[in-house]
């Protein structure tokens, strides 16, 4: 398991204040899309169907960029990531309430949830890194509130700054605020890139980039990882020699340990973790 530098009781605080914040402003994103509805109808001139399609643009880049993120977010630190994705979201937000049409309202909201859709999941998995575990429950119940807050609070004054200073004036607030809150994260998150170095610490000098090390006796997970890092010896005695793909495997549930099975041609004990 990776282990960061325990942060004070006080910048902790504030850490979770800000991944709620960031969390605030892109479900208020979306949700602050649905009651202008009329307003968009008239002076677009579009369909309800037309609007509706702008609606779940922001829903439907989300998610594809949801899924895209699982091939390249654990390559990045999550700080740098978190602000790259963050200032590109309010930037995008910005776009929207700039746009003069429909057209360019449309891709300024796809562009909205491309990055947007990813910062759910990375503030969620920076806490996870980040707060010890007894109180990680505390910690993740600071930052969900953030969207029964921007329901009850976020769309009334959303609407009301639509009402008074036109529908602009939603967008570029969530914009000025997203800019704000990318600020005071740059200074209250710590590096969290100790996932990159023990990679590139256990990674051999030989393999592609993205190649798994396949040696009998390369950490298998975190775990090992450390021990390997204080020098502990495996109590079963890992044999040395060649990867296990360069080996004829033989796996027998029966006679397996959880998680782990005996591989060998001969009967010898070489451990596969294989547990994902």
């Amino acid at each position: 398991m990776i282990q960061h530098k325990p942060l004070s009781r006080r910048r902790e605080l504030w850490l979770l204040f800000t991944l709620a914040g960031i969390q605030f402003t892109h479900i208020l994103d979306f949700m602050i899309m649905m009651p202008l509805g009329p307003e968009f109808t008239t002076l677009f001139g579009i369909s309800d169907a037309q609007f509706g399609l702008l609606v779940s643009a922001y829903t439907l880049a989300a998610g594809a960029s949801g899924l895209l993120a699982s091939t390249y977010i654990d390559r990045f630190g999550r700080k740098r990531l978190l602000l790259t994705l963050y200032a590109l979201f309010a930037l995008a937000t910005l776009a929207c309430g700039l746009a003069p049409t429909y057209a360019a309202l449309m891709v300024a909201r796809v562009a909205a949830g491309v990055f947007g859709g990813v910062l759910s999941a990375l503030c969620q998995t920076i806490v996870g890194d980040v707060i010890p575990f007894e109180r990680r429950g505390r910690a993740m119940g600071i930052v969900m509130t953030s969207f029964s807050v921007s329901t009850v609070a976020g769309v009334p004054c959303g609407l009301f700054l639509a009402a008074h200073l036109g529908w602009h004036a939603p967008f570029i607030a969530i914009a000025a605020l997203s800019m704000l809150l990318a600020a005071f994260a740059a200074s209250t998150l710590p590096t969290l890139d100790d996932h990159l170095r023990r990679l590139q610490q256990h990674q051999p000098e030989n393999a592609r980039p993205g190649q798994i090390d396949v040696r009998a006796d390369a950490p298998r997970n975190f775990d090992e990882v450390d021990q390997h890092d204080q020098g502990g010896d495996d109590p079963e005695g890992d044999a040395q020699g060649p990867g296990l793909l360069d080996q004829n495997i033989a796996f027998d549930p029966a006679e397996s340990e959880p998680g782990y099975g005996q591989c060998g041609a001969t009967g010898h004990a070489n451990r596969a973790f294989i547990r994902s």
